[in-house]
């Protein structure tokens, strides 16, 4: 269950987000496995494993692919419904592959049953605020899908979230100041290092010195 909801928010999250996100929400199942076995890190390090893999399924899942996408030809390059349909067929293979290591570490442990359910219903406006959650995912990931038809760039499409969330309430200014932004900023400069590399020229300098006689 764990992999299947990493994998899928993955794709339409950014793969650090989504990392965050499960990490934060998982504490009650790893405190409930036992301590000496197996089972806590499979799950931890399955979290890490997936949530890369399922960035591979779309365009806005890792920036590298946003990267890469620019660097294709205009003619060349796929939509974003395009880079699914190729990326999906080797992310769910790995996956598969993944899963299938991790059960190979843990299938001689006991299970562990884990209630995750609220003792108590939500109130009105946290159910309202959810449901709105749920509905801008949904349009955001529809709009990303439909490029080719409505010809909207995924970049543009972003912006949807994050007004919306924001003008509705459901992002204050608190949360903004939660985010990672060390992570963020450890991004940012591993980018701006590759642009510098590019616009120096030290990448065709690097290249130039490999062997090319093979």
């Amino acid at each position: 269950g764990v992999t299947a909801v990493t994998f899928t928010f993955g794709m339409f999250i950014s793969n650090t987000a989504t990392a965050a996100m499960m990490i934060a929400v998982i504490p009650p199942i790893v405190a409930a496995l036992p301590k000496e076995g197996k089972l806590a890190p499979a799950l931890i390090l399955g979290v890490a494993l997936t949530v890369n893999l399922g960035g591979i399924g779309t365009i806005i899942g890792t920036p590298p692919n946003a990267i890469a996408v620019e660097q294709i030809p205009e003619e060349l390059r796929p939509d974003f419904f395009g880079w699914m349909f190729m990326a999906m067929p080797p992310a769910l293979l790995h996956v598969g592959v993944m899963y299938l290591w991790l059960w190979r570490m843990i299938r001689h442990e006991a299970g562990v049953d884990v209630d995750l359910m609220e003792d108590s219903q939500p109130d009105g406006e946290l159910l309202a605020k959810r449901f709105i959650v749920m509905a801008v995912f949904g349009v955001t990931v529809a709009l990303w899908m439909s490029e080719s038809l409505l010809k909207i760039p995924p970049p543009v499409v972003s912006f949807v979230p994050i007004v919306t969330l924001v003008v509705l309430g459901i992002i204050n200014a608190q949360d903004v100041r939660k985010l990672p932004w060390d992570v963020l900023l450890l991004l940012a400069g591993g980018l701006s290092l590759g642009t510098g590399v590019q616009v120096t020229g030290v990448a065709e300098w690097l290249a130039g010195g490999l062997p090319t006689g093979f």
